[in-house]
This record gives C-alpha cells, structure tokens and sequence, in this order.
C-alpha cells in the first residue's frame, strides 16, 4: 500500500518532501555556517511560489500560511511515524 499511496515510499507527497529537504538544508547552512546548504531549498519556494501566485495580491500571505501548515504538517508526521514505528515524512 506504502508504494502506491506514498511518494518515494518515505513522503507523504511531493511537497512534503520538498519541505523536508528545505528544514535538512537549513538545519545544515546554521550547522555549518555556510549558505551551499540552501541550494535545496529551491524546489519546496517553487513549489510554494508557483501555487500562491493564482492568489494574486495576497500571495504572501498564501505563502506564509503553507510554512506553518507545512511545518505543523512535519511535526505531526515525525511524530506519528515515531508512534507507529513506520517513517513516512
């Protein structure tokens, strides 16, 4: 069922993988003090960005509101997968 429902087996989407890369990225530019990391992050901000700009003007605000679902999003996967013993990001 994992490999039909799951994206890569490990993700719950496309998206949540892109969000997980972005949070490793920066986790790893503050690690290391270097800005290379970021370079990941660029497929979670298109992904993001394409789908805020049908919002028009309040496109920023689309953008913010899917940080915070994203991130609420992770946090709930992590813990669920830790529940269960079965990571699924």
């Amino acid at each position: 069922m994992r490999e039909t429902l799951a994206y890569r087996r490990a993700f719950l989407s496309r998206r949540t993988a892109a969000f997980d890369a972005a949070v490793a990225s920066a986790a790893a530019a503050m690690a290391t003090r270097s800005l290379v990391p970021l370079v990941a992050t660029l497929p979670y901000a298109a992904i993001s960005l394409r789908r805020a700009a049908r919002f028009g003007s309040v496109a920023p605000k689309i953008v913010a509101v899917d940080l915070a679902a994203d991130t609420v999003g992770l946090a709930s996967l992590v813990r669920g997968s830790v529940a269960v013993c079965s990571p699924l990001l």
